[in-house]
């Protein structure tokens, strides 16, 4: 009598094609934003139970097929939509002006240390515009957060925060910046990008990345001016009158929150609190009535505000340890709508996960029409109607 065969008695290049055919899913892991969790799709996008029982049959099984369902699916990320997830993302959005530029605010200053009643009146009416900006928003279309700029007044005299060392030690690492940084250091105040003029240089994250660099290295050696400073040492930095003069303080929060982070839905996030200086960047901004109109009727607040496909696998890779991670070999990202906080910026925090695991294939996929084409682009442009 044949002695019996049993499943492990089988070739591991045969058993290791038995596990393919139980783990593949045809439409692959698709990332549900609600649940903030994957589920298994069939070739028409229906959602399929994941069934890994095979896995609990003894301990070789399961040693062999660790991470296999990650290794052979693709995992798939999109833009999607939810009015849990609305409110967050509105809110990260018009907080990208403190996170992205308040480093490029403390780099270069007015000489004065004092200033008169006449401009803190100015910034008053200039912080009331941004709270009632926006009030004509459509449906799918988003405000961008405003882009300062120095007035050209050759009256004022200007300091800058950072020192030709810094400028040498910062251009090793981004040395596409050297032009615009000599440029800061030179006091001329017309390189300090807008809305409306591009000269065709580097990428804004790009200039974004080299400006966080430099207000690293200003604090490391100390060479802000002291006046830019707090009068009192042990004020709180998101306090009113110095929300954004306390480097040291604020520095982890920069670093924290680039551009591509994603704030799940849940409770209200304190952190975010040090960049919040308008109406728009709170919570209840979005979850109550906006503003009533000319004829007393109340206006809701409008427009699908949405995290980037980027984002969201971004948040999902940071969650799991680095030995989960390397058994991924294949991501999707779909980026068919509009998203929040400059998503041609986010790629950059992928690469991290490139770097550790080169097995890593990152494919995105942009709407062009829909991302690109109907963006707005010119602060006119900013909570104008969709006409198109």
């Amino acid at each position: 009598m044949a002695p019996q065969r049993i499943f492990l008695d089988l070739p591991g290049e045969v058993r290791r094609a038995i596990y393919d055919a139980y783990f593949i899913e045809d439409g692959g892991y698709v990332y549900n934003f609600k649940t903030r969790k994957l589920e298994a799709r069939d070739r028409n996008g229906a959602k399929q139970p994941i069934d890994h029982a095979l896995r609990l049959t003894c301990k070789q099984v399961a040693h062999e097929t660790h991470g296999l369902a990650l290794n052979v699916n693709i995992i798939h990320f999109a833009a999607d939509y939810s009015d849990e997830m609305r409110v967050k993302a509105a809110c990260t959005h018009f907080s990208l002006y403190s996170r992205v530029w308040t480093p490029a605010e403390v780099l270069r200053g007015r000489d004065d240390e004092d200033e008169d009643d006449d401009n803190e009146e100015d910034d008053d009416d200039d912080q009331h515009q941004q709270a009632q900006q926006g009030q004509q928003d459509q449906q799918g279309q988003l405000d961008e957060p405003p882009i300062p700029y120095v007035e050209e007044d050759e009256s004022d005299t200007v300091l800058c925060g950072f020192t030709e060392a810094i400028l040498e030690e910062a251009i090793q690492e981004f040395p596409r910046a050297e032009s615009f940084l000599r440029a800061v250091l030179s006091n001329d105040r017309t390189v300090v990008p807008k809305r409306e003029r591009n000269d065709w240089g580097p990428p804004r994250s790009y200039i974004h990345r080299t400006i966080l660099r430099v207000y690293e290295l200003a604090l490391k050696y100390n060479t802000f001016p002291q006046h830019w400073y707090p009068a009192d040492p042990n004020v709180h930095f998101y306090h009113k009158d110095h929300e954004h003069w306390a480097p040291a303080r604020l520095l982890p929060y920069l670093k924290k929150y680039p551009t591509w982070c994603y704030i799940p839905p849940g409770p209200k996030n304190e952190e975010l609190r040090p960049f919040i200086y308008s109406i728009k960047q709170t919570e209840e901004h979005w979850e109550r009535p906006r503003y009533r109109d000319l004829d007393g009727h109340t206006q809701y607040t409008e427009g699908k505000y949405r995290f980037s496909a980027a984002a969201a696998a971004i948040k999902f890779l940071s969650q799991f340890p680095i030995h989960f991670r390397r058994h991924l070999r294949r991501i999707h990202l779909n980026e068919h709508s509009i998203s929040v906080s400059m998503p041609e910026t986010h790629g950059h925090g992928l690469i991290e996960y490139c770097q550790e695991n080169r097995h890593l294939r990152i494919e995105r996929r942009a709407d062009m029409w829909r991302t690109v084409f109907q963006t707005p682009c010119t602060n006119r442009e900013m909570g104008a109607p969709n006409t198109s």
